[in-house]
């Protein structure tokens, strides 16, 4: 358990009233996961080696070039080019309770700015 607390710490970079954890991309060595709120970041894990991403609860997180930036004004999202490809992934919904929405998304978003994250919940 202590083992666990040590690596969590290490993985947390604090960044200006919000927090990221790395998860490389190919091409960006320095991307990683930034939630939107401190709350959030305990709701999520990460695993680079595998590709996994494990979020328990209710929380909005953002793939960024640099997961080291410290504001929100200086982060820019990752976009991916899925022209021609195929992206592919695995949600497990087993856990989620009755009467409770549970959704996944990619959505185009300004950049961060103004100590932001841009987010608009009109979908």
């Amino acid at each position: 358990m202590r083992l666990v607390g040590v690596l969590m710490f290490e993985l947390l970079v604090k960044t200006d009233g919000q927090r990221a954890k790395p998860f490389p991309w190919p091409g960006y060595p320095d991307a990683g996961w930034v939630a939107a709120d401190e709350n959030a970041l305990h709701k999520l894990s990460t695993d680079p080696d595998s590709r996994t991403i494990v979020v328990i609860g209710v929380g909005r997180y953002y793939l960024v070039k640099d997961h080291r930036k410290t504001r929100w004004e200086d982060h820019s999202y990752l976009r991916l080019d899925l022209r021609d490809k195929t992206l592919k992934f695995t949600v497990d919904l087993s856990r989620v309770q009755c009467r409770c929405l549970s959704t996944l998304y990619l959505s185009f978003m300004p950049e961060p700015s103004n100590g932001n994250d841009n987010y608009c919940g009109i979908n």
